[in-house]
């Protein structure tokens, strides 16, 4: 919701519900859900700012193409985002393959320098080789998924130009802004194709309708054991083919085998972990969709947990483990996964008097065609705006990118401290949509419309109070990062316009939940992705390439062209074109 800024917008991950508790209960209540938002802000807070531990610099700059400054803002933006996205974007270059092809040499590098983040050594490695002009890409883990011979390619035609300009700064500037975008976009893709189902489990939540929980369980559960199945099927049956894709080159038949087997050890991995994270995923969302924030965010710590301890045992032998290497990181997570979905099924079903939705969950496995057909009607709107709007997103940073390297440094800087105060108002908006819609689902009209305007303005009151703090720490944000004074100039100032919109953000957020609540999914669409190209982009556009306006006046005219969403939103939820059952 907020264009120009490209803050994590998981949206249906953080829910604070209301209960019907009486005064007493909802003073209790609050405190619980107080407890966890702080909770939840911290590990964020933890995440978010730029503390890299000593691992391999992911630079390296063998063939002496960069001067010592253009190392280090390149290597501080390397850094952002790969611990921003948890996908390493890595970079090298070199004089000479040792006899090796391009990518084979890129592949082994990967491997040898322990590149790679999570389970699946998750990453993506740009070499350039100096001695015969030549270029590969190796991709490990989820940047396989993220980054398909098509989005490769895509990378290659804007960077290309540069490369043979021998400007290589900008070209490898370039390389590490296309791949946080694409990277972006491809998670979003993702979220917005399982966003469907939990519209129907809030309303028939707030319905006391149990059996209408239990359906869109089911429905979620049937989508991901189809998905994991045709996951596993196809790297069974085609594992050696897919792999070998990214083995291009003419390499040695050893060297083709060594990679092969690597590749297909860290798909046997990977294949045992899918099936829990699809149960934590299937059963976590429903849990959260009614009302249980808690435990998953208890199972999700504790599996953090884990796989750190079990990290440190098996990468380097420690306790009479074996000494796995990166394969060992990938072990701890599979484990912590499976440790992850033991706690949140056996609470759901240990809890029945509290999960009615759990009792007779497997009594069967159908789902009614209609309910199907619904979740597929209203979900495919969501699919398309994930889509589109993060596509968008991506196009206005294209947009701001054009005024120089400083600007992007400048952007990535701000987007990392933006995301985590956006925190506070995609809590808060988020909450409106499983609120607002148990009330919807229990025929609570009147209710509905009165929690919903009494959420907003919480919303937009607390977040004018976070922006305040926002706006006077801004000057102290930018030194936590080791870039150029121009760079943390921009920064500043981008923060500050990101404060000064956050209020606005926050009833934009609340706004486009209200409505979603009540499955208006199609005026969502028009509402975020549409506004986002026919407006934001156009103005971005225009005002960056054809005008002398500063990349900071362009930026906050993005975000103040939001008003008029503000103005459109506002009309929407007053006249409750929002207020209906759209499970009975």
């Amino acid at each position: 919701m907020v264009p120009g800024n490209d803050g994590n917008r998981w949206r249906d991950r953080l829910y604070y519900p209301v209960s019907d508790l009486g005064f007493v209960g909802e003073v209790n209540a609050m405190k619980k859900r107080i407890s966890v938002f702080l909770t939840v802000i911290l590990l964020c807070l933890a995440c978010a700012f730029p503390v890299w531990a000593e691992t391999e610099s992911r630079l390296a700059d063998q063939a002496g193409l960069l001067d010592t400054d253009q190392k280090e803002s390149l290597c501080n933006t390397l850094d952002e985002i790969s611990e921003r996205e948890q996908v390493d974007v890595i970079i090298v270059t070199t004089n000479s393959l040792e006899g090796k092809t391009a990518q084979a040499y890129a592949d082994d590098y990967f491997i040898d320098h322990g590149y790679g983040q999570g389970e699946d050594g998750d990453g993506i490695l740009f070499l350039v080789d100096m001695g015969d002009r030549n270029w590969a890409i190796a991709t490990h883990g989820y940047a396989i998924e993220a980054f398909t011979d098509a989005g490769q390619e895509y990378i290659m035609e804007q960077v290309k130009p540069y490369l043979s300009d021998g400007d290589y700064n900008e070209a490898f500037q370039m390389f590490a802004m296309e791949c946080d975008q694409l990277i972006f976009v491809y998670n979003l893709c993702i979220f917005g194709g399982v966003s469907g189902a939990g519209i129907f489990t809030a309303q028939y939540f707030g319905q006391k309708d149990h059996e209408g929980v239990r359906q869109t369980l089911r429905y979620k559960l049937w989508m991901a054991v189809i998905l994991t199945a045709l996951t596993i099927v196809l790297f069974l049956t085609a594992g050696d083919s897919l792999i070998s894709m990214y083995l291009r080159g003419e390499g040695t038949a050893q060297e083709i085998r060594d990679t092969l087997v690597y590749g297909k050890q860290y798909l046997w991995i990977m294949l045992l972990g899918l099936p829990a994270f699809m149960m934590v995923q299937v059963y976590a969302s429903t849990l959260r969709e009614c009302g249980e924030t808690v435990l998953p965010m208890k199972a999700g710590i504790v599996a953090v947990l884990i796989n750190l301890t079990f990290n440190y045992f098996l990468i380097y032998g420690k306790f009479g483990f074996p000494e796995l290497g990166v394969r060992g990181a990938a072990v701890a997570t599979v484990l912590s996964r499976y440790v992850e979905a033991c706690i949140v099924l056996t609470w759901t079903h240990k809890h029945t008097e509290k999960n009615i939705f759990a009792k007779g969950l497997y009594s069967t496995l159908k789902v009614p065609a209609n309910l199907t057909k619904k979740i597929l009607i209203k979900g495919t709107p969501l699919l398309l705006n994930e889509t589109l709007w993060a596509a968008g997103v991506a196009m206005l940073t294209q947009c701001y990118s054009v005024r120089g390297l400083n600007v992007v440094a400048g952007l990535n800087i701000s987007n990392t401290i933006n995301n985590v105060f956006n925190i506070v108002f995609i809590a808060l908006g988020d909450s409106v949509a499983i609120v607002v819609g148990q009330l919807l689902g229990a025929g609570k009209m009147k209710e509905a419309r009165d929690t919903d305007n009494k959420m907003i303005a919480f919303s937009v009151f607390c977040c004018t109070c976070v922006a305040a703090v926002m706006f006077v720490m801004a000057p102290l944000f930018p030194k936590l990062y080791n870039t150029n004074a121009e760079a943390r100039t921009l920064a500043k100032y981008l923060i500050m316009i990101t404060a000064f919109f956050m209020p606005q953000n926050a009833f934009l957020h609340a706004t486009y939940f209200t409505l979603r609540s009540g499955g208006k999914t199609i005026i969502t669409f028009l509402f975020d992705s549409v506004f986002i190209w026919v407006v934001s982009v156009t103005i971005a556009f225009t005002l960056s390439r054809f005008t002398g306006l500063p990349v900071l006046g362009i930026y906050a005219m993005v975000q103040a062209a939001d008003m008029l969403k503000c103005v459109i939103g506002f009309i929407l939820v007053k006249k409750g074109v929002w207020l209906q059952n759209i499970v009975s």
